[in-house]
């Protein structure tokens, strides 16, 4: 039986409990489809998205292979390649934060996609060079891509192109790490649908 998560307890725990709508302390495929769903994925990305999150995240919470995400063990889900501004036990470190988005956005108070793939890709808590690291990029490069198609607030030009490029603010990227921003979207999405 899996604990029950204090939905509370750190800014991971937060983000990760937006899932549990059940309040199970566990998350299935079909609670991480249904999470996507209410965030505006459509339904097919979805499916393929919460198979692969809950095959890679059920393994780092559970310690073996398992679809299924132990919450009260999620902050065993950080990884080689994420941005640490959660920190070992899953708390919102800002000084982590801040030093991310300074380095990768250049002190730009705006982050591209491509900014932020190239930081998590140089993150020293990971090395691509094994198959193992490999893997555990690309799943920071799908967490990067999904964000930026279902959060991008702005548009920003790239250095020597024309082309405006979807972009993110600060202030929503640290909503993102607080736990909050889930919840936020959640909510307008579902007061634009009644509307």
């Amino acid at each position: 039986m899996t604990a029950r998560v204090d939905r509370a307890s750190t800014a991971l725990a937060r983000h990760a409990a937006f899932f549990d709508r059940r309040g199970a302390g566990e998350l299935s495929v079909g609670d991480t489809m249904d999470g996507l769903s209410r965030l505006g994925l459509c339904a097919p990305l979805s499916v393929g998205f919460a198979l692969i999150i809950n095959a890679a995240l059920g393994y780092r919470t559970r310690g073996r292979p398992s679809l299924s995400i132990d919450l009260a063990q999620i902050a065993r889900g950080k990884h080689p390649h994420d941005s640490d501004s959660f920190g070992p036990d899953g708390a919102f470190s800002p000084d982590a934060f801040d030093a991310m988005f300074t380095r990768a956005a250049g002190g730009r108070p705006l982050i591209r996609r491509d900014e932020l793939i190239a930081y998590l890709r140089s993150n020293p808590g990971g090395r691509v060079e094994s198959a193992p690291g490999w893997v555990m990029f690309a799943f920071s490069w799908l967490e990067a891509t999904v964000f930026f198609w279902l959060f991008a607030d702005r548009r920003a030009r790239v250095h020597g192109h024309d082309d405006l490029v979807p972009a993110v603010t600060r202030r929503r990227l640290a909503r993102f790490y607080d736990g909050t921003l889930f919840h936020a979207r959640a909510r307008l999405l579902r007061t634009r649908s009644a509307a």
